[in-house]
């Protein structure tokens, strides 16, 4: 946090006139699950200390549990695009993602396919024999072909 920003100055005005109105969240390892600002807050005017009420878990020991709680406390908060974001990609579950873009891809390409116009794709065009005269160079091309053959596989764009 920004000790800088507008909001958190506004905030450290308010708890140096009032004091810190509402206790942070923490774990028993004191990992902040909510009152980030206020913490900052609080920080910046000084205060050794805040109230606080612990969760009863260790971070370390329940990273899942950490991150579901730190969404939740803080769902009520204004927040970024970006914030939202974030907590949404923490929340995921990476199987049902890859799930639901599969099905948004096929969802798309049918309606890409129901939405386009028909052509009609002709048959293909049967190989007329190499005349006399274009002969030489097709064995050109086959020798040379064989002698890159060390350089396998190769084009014949």
């Amino acid at each position: 946090m920004d000790p800088c920003d507008p909001t958190i100055k506004a905030l450290a005005a308010s708890i140096r006139k009032h004091g810190v109105r509402e206790p942070l969240v923490a774990t028993q390892d004191g990992w902040i699950l909510s009152g980030h600002r206020r913490h900052a807050a609080a920080r910046s005017v000084g205060l050794p200390t805040v109230p606080c009420r612990f969760e009863p878990f260790h971070r370390k020991d329940d990273p899942d549990r950490f991150l579901v709680l730190l969404r939740e406390y803080n769902r009520k908060r204004v927040k970024s695009l970006d914030e939202q974001l974030r907590e949404e990609i923490v929340s995921c579950d990476p199987k049902e993602a890859y799930c639901s873009l599969i099905d948004y891809r096929n969802e798309k390409a049918a309606e890409a396919v129901a939405g386009a116009d028909a052509i009609v794709i002709p048959r293909a065009k049967e190989r007329v024999t190499i005349s006399a005269a274009k002969q030489p160079l097709l064995d050109a091309i086959k020798s040379v072909i064989r002698e890159q053959k060390d350089f396998w596989p190769l084009t014949d764009r």
